[in-house]
């Protein structure tokens, strides 16, 4: 249970790239009651040492991976519902962290999408898109496709977009550190809704209300700055995120939850400054919004 919270959450980690980022989420202090490991690849669930780890497919994949196959990767899930069912009961939001170029993640993230639907959840999905090189968008659509449909809401996270803003010189561990850091500020930012210590704090059942069934995609960023004029410097930097593909998503969006944190010093004019720039952008956006003093931004502020 969260803590500051009567809010139940549950993070599920499926396949490789959920994994990777599993144990850095919980180490960086996720509000999750509990990290749940999926995959039939033994080796990289070793990797895990905080996250709960479930062995998948025992019997038919016998501790190797799912060697792309998304179809293999839904019935290794399915083979295991009953006992993943059990492990998210309870949960008031289930985050789900999944690439979608893989055989489990692609393939078997939807399925747990489904559990998690079907045990009274709210169920975020984040799908982490490959980078083009890996030859497989094709494969990446059709499983977000898929997650789009039982999942209540999907966030795309696109690491080609990610490449693309470091420039032609950058190597591939600044490339791969930079969109997983990018995937990483966005689960942080998420977990600002989960608290009840704000200022103005976001009503979960507010959240619930918007969001449950709506089977569409969503965008999730968190950007921070310092320094004069804070308030404009904060919607530049959301409009230059590589997620919101130059803006035109926020642009577009009819609807925005937005969690705002400053340091003690920062003011109502500020908040609403910002407030109404944000709106002037996403003139058609409902916005729901949440107010948080964190002294650890020094003199920064963040979205």
């Amino acid at each position: 249970m969260n803590p500051e919270s009567n809010l139940c959450v549950k993070m599920v980690g499926v396949g490789c790239a959920g994994l990777r980022l599993l144990d850095r989420v919980a180490a960086a202090g996720f509000p999750a009651s509990s990290f749940l490991a999926l995959d039939s690849d033994c080796e990289q669930l070793q990797r895990c040492q905080i996250a709960e780890r479930v062995q998948l497919g025992e019997t038919n994949r016998r501790g190797w991976g799912c060697s792309g196959d998304e179809g293999e990767g839904a019935n290794c899930v399915r083979a295991a519902r009953d006992r993943i069912a059990g492990k998210l009961m309870g949960a008031d939001l289930v985050v789900i962290v999944a690439g979608m170029g893989g055989g489990m993640g692609g393939g078997g993230a939807p399925v747990v999408a489904e559990i998690a639907s079907e045990g009274g959840a709210l169920v975020v999905a984040l799908a982490i898109e490959p980078f083009d090189l890996e030859g497989h968008n094709e494969t990446a659509q059709i499983a977000v496709n898929r997650l789009t449909q039982v999942a209540d809401t999907v966030v795309r996270m696109p690491n080609q977009n990610v490449m693309e803003t470091l420039g032609k010189g950058a190597s591939v561990p600044e490339c791969m550190e930079a969109a997983n850091g990018h995937v990483l500020e966005a689960l942080m930012g998420l977990s600002r809704l989960a608290r009840a210590d704000g200022e103005l704090n976001v009503d979960f059942a507010h959240v619930r209300r918007l969001m449950t069934g709506y089977h569409g995609e969503s965008s999730l960023v968190t950007v921070e700055v310092a320094g004069d004029a804070r308030p404009r410097a904060l919607l530049e930097a959301i409009l230059k995120h590589p997620y919101l593909n130059t803006g035109s998503e926020l642009r577009n969006c009819e609807g925005l939850i937005v969690s705002l944190v400053g340091d003690e010093y920062m003011s109502m004019e500020e908040v609403n400054e910002f407030v109404t720039h944000l709106k002037a952008t996403a003139a058609r956006a409902k916005l729901i919004l949440g107010v948080h003093v964190d002294n650890a931004m020094g003199k920064g502020m963040g979205a």
